[in-house]
């Protein structure tokens, strides 16, 4: 008889395949049998902005305020594979321009986003 098995991981990781048939593993399958989780696609609902300090609450003006982004798959898992653009606007004060920050990765699934408030107020 053939069996199809499935199953569908949504933590990231490696996994150790064991294969059974009544308690008596199969010895068609090597013991040391393992398989890759890698994270999904990031999903933006899941990513995490982080500031460095108290910088992302208070700032001073001509001062850059840093902050970070952890990008993350739908489940939660850290996405370092892949690149990704963010694209950030900061809304600042009335008669402020809004700031574009400058957003680099770090290749670790992680990314630092810089701004720099000019002027006084909440942004």
């Amino acid at each position: 008889a053939t069996y199809v098995m499935t199953y569908t991981a949504t933590v990231a990781g490696r996994y150790a395949l064991v294969v059974e048939l009544a308690g008596v593993p199969l010895a068609a399958v090597p013991t040391n049998f393992t398989v890759l989780v890698a994270a999904g696609s990031v999903f933006p609902p899941a990513c995490i902005l982080q500031p460095n300090s108290t910088q992302l609450t208070t700032a001073v003006a001509g001062r850059v305020v840093e902050f970070r982004i952890t990008a993350r798959d739908r489940h939660g898992n850290l996405n370092d594979q892949d690149v990704v653009t963010f694209a950030l606007t900061v809304q600042g004060p009335p008669r402020a321009q809004d700031t574009y920050p400058v957003v680099r990765s770090n290749d670790d699934g992680t990314y630092t986003a810089q701004f720099l408030p000019l002027q006084t107020g909440t942004y």
